[in-house]
């Protein structure tokens, strides 16, 4: 399995001093879904935590943003490495009976720093069904082959948060959900331990995100729901709204058209709830460029905008 348990054990150990000292930086794979600011349309969103690795496997991270606990990938339920270090009485081991299924046999392993396994075995490795019980209070309870979680299984921290669903070599694969203990939720499918495909996420303050995912980021087609009752509908790209979508208000505003990077940007058609309309070209989220505009009772008027300015109507002279 690669590194001995008390080097596992030291990780877990070095990483919760990190977050509980707040030494732990934004680095590696965004992994919630958080987002930047335009403040000018009000299409804001929560910060972004990182993931740290370790080597080949994710890491457990809890990283706080506003006091909110955000997304993570669960960690590997590495099984404690060191088997064949371990001299003879410093672990137990023994068969309780034969799995006669697939030929593994039922044991009891304890290693020295209190981390066991209790489970199907074959082969000097779990294999099978098992329950395996990390130092720092981790458990993971499911399918095992060749010492690694494959199959349904469940990982559940000591702090309460959990993932329940399909594994592969150690990895979530297939479909999945997470728990947080502030009430965040995730449901959908998984690839090589990280969010890909369909998916849906729902945030502790009412948020939610409905569509597709890749490799943890939000990208492709999805909806994404504020609480407060602001709503996008459209393409995504890097967890950023991109390409054609449709952003609505709870005061009646609404739009509809193209996004570079969560910014209007393109064309779109703009609608306030009072009846007022802009139809046209849009720059780094302002019109700019040829458009229309209309009012209740007035006929549509072509001009000409700049950074959000009408400098002409076409085809009119000025007063």
């Amino acid at each position: 399995m690669g590194a001995s348990c008390n080097l596992v054990s030291l990780l877990d150990a070095t990483l919760k001093t990190l977050i509980s000292n707040k030494a732990v930086k934004d680095v590696g794979m965004p992994l919630s879904l958080a987002f930047p600011q335009d403040k000018s349309s009000g299409e804001q969103r929560p910060s972004m935590p990182r993931l740290e690795t370790w080597g080949e496997s994710p890491q457990v991270l809890f990283l706080r943003s506003g006091g909110q606990l955000t997304s993570m990938t669960m960690a590997r339920p590495i099984l404690a490495a060191g088997w064949e270090s371990i001299e003879k009485g410093m672990a137990s081991r023994f068969q309780r009976s034969m799995n006669p299924s697939n030929g593994a046999r039922d044991i009891h392993q304890v290693w020295p720093d209190g981390a066991r396994y209790e489970g199907q075995w074959k082969a000097d490795k779990a294999h099978g069904w098992g329950r395996f019980v990390h130092a720092d209070g981790d458990v993971y309870e499911g399918e095992w082959f060749g010492d690694t979680a494959h199959g349904q299984g469940t990982y559940s921290h000591a702090d309460g948060s959990k993932y329940e669903g399909q594994w592969e070599y150690d990895r979530q694969h297939g479909h999945g959900v997470e728990h947080w203990v502030d009430g965040a939720r995730y449901e959908g499918t998984y690839q090589a331990g990280k969010k890909h495909g369909k998916g849906y996420f729902t945030w502790a303050d009412g948020s939610s995100y409905d569509g597709e995912f890749l490799n943890n980021d939000i990208h492709g087609s999805g909806i994404y729901s504020w609480g407060d009752g602001r709503k996008y509908e459209g393409q995504w790209e890097g967890n950023r709204m991109h390409g054609h979508g449709k952003f609505g208000w709870p005061d009646g505003r609404h739009y509809e058209g193209e996004y570079v990077h969560d910014i209007k940007h393109g064309y779109g058609i703009f609608k306030w709830p009072d009846g007022r309309e802009y139809d046209g070209q849009w720059r780094n989220g302002k019109q700019h460029g040829i458009g229309w505009s209309s009012a209740p009772k007035q006929e549509k008027r072509n001009g000409e905008w700049m950074d959000g300015k009408r400098i002409r109507w076409i085809g009119e002279s000025e007063p």
